[in-house]
């Protein structure tokens, strides 16, 4: 406190006017430089309340959300509108099935066995049965007539006659599945099934059993009866029906 100098209030600082002498001055004895300060804080603050306030977007209460509630409600499909659409999906599978249909029993008809067919299926099953034959003794080194002549016993014709029979099951289950046909059914525009048929495992298994009958039975018993009945026996049993292409 010892090293602060009190003085008196100079008039240079201008606490020695009251305040009806600063109310007294006139304008003149205010600087310029704050007069033009003060004039032009004035005038934009004028200009701003002249100036109309225009909102950016328009906001309103909950009201139009009710509406726009409302809009979507009355515009949501009502559930005799979903059945009507979706028996509208449905109609076009239905006559795509309808059309499917019709061709195939333009395109195919119900046939029975053809022995030419047979006889040819016949031929390649035998030939294939030799190739077996011929590459089993090829690795056994086994001189097949020699064997026939020399020593002929019952075992011998068996097992030909297994390997005959297993030829031909794998020669028709094969060829039917993969290819809808026998080669010899080929040549006669014949085959099993209908090409929308040939896809189901479940026909797949039809087309097996029906091999299965026909090779188990010597090969001739179901065409037999086919030719006698003018039916084809097999595709009724079985389900793997024989058909004609037109």
């Amino acid at each position: 406190m010892e090293d602060f100098e009190f003085k008196p209030l100079a008039k240079g600082l201008g606490f020695h006017q009251t305040k009806k002498q600063v109310e007294e001055t006139s304008p003149e004895e205010i600087p310029t430089e704050i007069q033009w300060a003060t004039k032009s804080m004035e005038s934009r603050g004028m200009n701003l309340l002249e100036e109309e306030f225009t909102p950016p977007l328009p906001r309103t209460a909950n009201p139009p959300q009710k509406l726009a509630v409302t809009e979507n409600a009355s515009t949501a499909p009502t559930l005799d509108e979903l059945i009507k659409n979706l028996e509208k999906n449905r109609l076009p599978t239905e006559k795509a099935n309808i059309n499917q249909k019709v061709v195939a029993e333009k395109l195919y008809a119900s046939a029975t066995i053809s022995w030419g067919a047979g006889f040819l299926d016949g031929m390649l099953i035998l030939a294939l049965t030799l190739i077996s034959f011929i590459t089993l003794l090829s690795i056994t080194n086994v001189d097949l007539v020699q064997t026939w002549t020399m020593a002929y016993s019952p075992m011998l014709a068996i097992s030909s006659v297994a390997v005959l029979i297993m030829m031909g099951f794998v020669y028709y289950s094969v060829h039917r599945i993969f290819l809808g046909a026998t080669p010899g059914e080929w040549a006669y525009e014949q085959q099993l099934g209908l090409p929308k048929d040939l896809d189901q495992p479940s026909y797949q298994a039809k087309i097996i059993l029906r091999s299965f009958l026909n090779v188990i039975t010597g090969f001739l018993f179901f065409p037999i009866l086919a030719a006698l009945t003018g039916t084809d026996l097999l595709g009724s049993i079985t389900g793997a029906q024989l058909y004609q292409r037109r």
